[in-house]
């Protein structure tokens, strides 16, 4: 069984959407229903660990909430308002990794034009997105370099030592990522990205049946949920 393609502007629009049923429906059981389609379509993509990684977040946050009653109050107190931040969004970033674990990057700056969207946004979009894996990278070449200093990272050491891996890591981390963003910046001008020529593109980007129904069966599931909650 081949891998679910979608056309990005199916995956954008989904992302979008899905902000609807997050501000009217939050709270409410019926959002595991919009939860368990982007894991479906993580599935179809072939996406098995990003998908696990997915459920085990959600896994956690509702456990969280199973246990806050037995941990100590000023726990509860300090993890709770990060913990209800991020849960509430945690259907979006369910359509977020759809969006950047399946989508190449050329690909995209073909939707956006298509979507004669100005320079301007395409130029924000591409570099946002190389700029997401760029993170990861920073992150390892920095913990590599502190461990040859005898210096390691990892959860221990941001809960007993938060002062000294903030400094060795994180700001670190901060100035190399300003200075990739303004790398990818200038990469994305050079190809061409800023230009008042209109571009050529050797691939075709287009919205099929596929991305038709799957948008389709979101907008049912948006209505079905609304009139029940009425």
């Amino acid at each position: 069984m081949k891998a679910l393609k979608l056309d990005p502007r199916t995956k954008l629009l989904l992302c979008l959407l899905v902000n609807v049923p997050i501000a009217l429906f939050q709270g409410s059981s019926w959002i595991l229903l919009f939860v368990g389609y982007a894991l479906l379509l993580l599935l179809l993509s072939k996406e098995y660990k990003v998908a696990l990684i997915y459920l085990g977040m959600y896994a956690f946050f509702e456990a969280f909430g199973l246990i806050s009653s037995f941990l100590p109050k000023i726990i509860v107190t300090i993890l709770s308002h990060l913990i209800i931040g991020v849960g509430l969004f945690l259907p979006f970033i369910a359509y977020g990794f759809l969006l950047i674990r399946t989508t190449e990057i050329n690909d995209l700056a073909i939707a956006l034009d298509k979507m004669k969207m100005p320079n301007s946004v395409i130029i924000s979009f591409l570099v946002l997105f190389r700029f997401i894996p760029t993170i990861k990278e920073e992150k390892q070449a920095i913990a590599n370099a502190m461990k040859l200093r005898g210096i390691s990272f990892g959860f221990k050491s941001l809960a007993t030592q938060p002062m000294k891996t903030f400094e060795y890591m994180y700001i670190p981390m901060l100035f190399s990522l300003l200075k990739s963003g303004e790398e990818l910046t200038v990469a994305s001008l050079t190809r061409g990205l800023g230009g008042e020529q209109k571009r050529t593109y050797l691939r075709t980007v287009k919205m099929g049946a596929v991305d038709y129904g799957v948008l389709f069966i979101f907008l049912i599931m948006m209505v079905f949920v609304f009139f029940v909650q009425l």
